[in-house]
């Protein structure tokens, strides 16, 4: 006889397009970012790319670029 699971999931995984995020949204870095990091855009904590940039937690940054999955970032003066 086979174990199987009986329960179905009916959770999902929340899209970049669920949040609302768009190019020149302001956040702030969560983590350090080397290059990539995570920061908040309003109530969306997401993964983001610096690019080349290092930029520590607390850093005020904005979004340059969304390409697929993947949300770029700058740091921004405040």
């Amino acid at each position: 006889k086979n174990a199987q699971l009986k329960t179905f999931v009916s959770g999902k995984v929340r899209t970049l397009d669920d949040m609302n995020l768009k190019v020149g949204m302001s956040g702030e870095t969560t983590s350090r970012c080397a290059p990539m990091g995570k920061a908040v855009f309003g109530d969306n904590h997401v993964e983001v790319d610096a690019g080349t940039d290092y930029l520590k937690t607390g850093t005020p940054v904005e979004i340059v670029r969304i390409k697929g999955n993947k949300i770029f970032i700058k740091y921004i003066t405040t």
